[in-house]
């Protein structure tokens, strides 16, 4: 096998990582090269599976919002309304985001993050 692709998930991820891959594998939205080293799909999971709720506040921070209440990480979030208009007769892929963070400020405004191969966007 190539040195670019990992063995396996378990020289691919860390622990807190496995299950939710195991979980978007059964769901049919595991990238076609999870395994790659250089998948951002593995990046997410590898930097926000393990993330407890005080470690989504500081991303978050780092990010220029103050949450008190968060969510656990979504991995491979679609659009269920399809905002951006990806579905077609002819097809109904939509783009999927890495990862999806939300949060509650302390004003009680939402937060979300998203997150596509390692970049953030907060709205």
């Amino acid at each position: 096998m190539s040195r670019l692709v990992h063995a396996n998930a378990e020289s691919a991820l860390l622990p807190p990582a496995r299950p939710v891959l195991d979980d978007l594998l059964a769901r049919g939205l595991a990238h076609r090269w999870v395994l790659h080293v250089r998948s951002s799909q593995a990046l997410a999971l590898n930097l926000f599976a393990p993330l407890d709720e005080e470690g989504i506040r500081r991303v978050f921070e780092q990010l220029g919002h103050w949450v008190g209440q968060v969510e656990a990480p979504e991995f491979e979030y679609s659009d269920p309304t399809d905002r951006l208009g990806e579905s077609s007769p002819r097809g109904h892929h939509q783009t999927q985001v890495d990862v999806v963070l939300r949060g509650t400020s302390p004003s009680g405004a939402r937060v979300v993050a998203l997150i596509e191969g390692g970049v953030p966007l907060t709205v």
